[in-house]
């Protein structure tokens, strides 16, 4: 991964769980993020995934959290788009969530 201070939003993303993520990226096939496998080694689960048809790995790891992990290349700020793509497709969601309690 990049090597950069850690910012809130990457905060935010290393506290995601495997769960958010995978129901985040599955909403994100229009925005051309995909999930083409589901590995683990032995330090973390690894989903395999595909964002404008470059390769990219999200490992979500117990003890330091989910960081994305790019294949091919890819910019800091892409890799923030990304982060950022899934963030807001999970909050998105808890907001609908939170409009069909009242």
């Amino acid at each position: 991964m990049f090597a950069q201070a850690e910012t809130s939003t990457m905060k935010e993303f290393h506290a995601l769980t495997i769960e958010e993520i995978e129901r985040s990226i599955e909403q994100l096939k229009g925005d051309g993020l995909l999930l083409e496998e589901m590995g683990f080694i032995a330090e973390a689960d690894v989903l395999r995934c595909r964002f404008l048809g470059r390769r990219i790995n999200i490992k979500i790891d117990l003890a330091y959290g989910a960081e994305i992990d790019p294949v091919d290349s890819f910019s800091s700020k892409e890799v923030e788009e990304i982060s950022n793509l899934i963030l807001t497709k999970l909050r998105f969601e808890f907001c609908n969530n939170c409009w069909e309690i009242f």
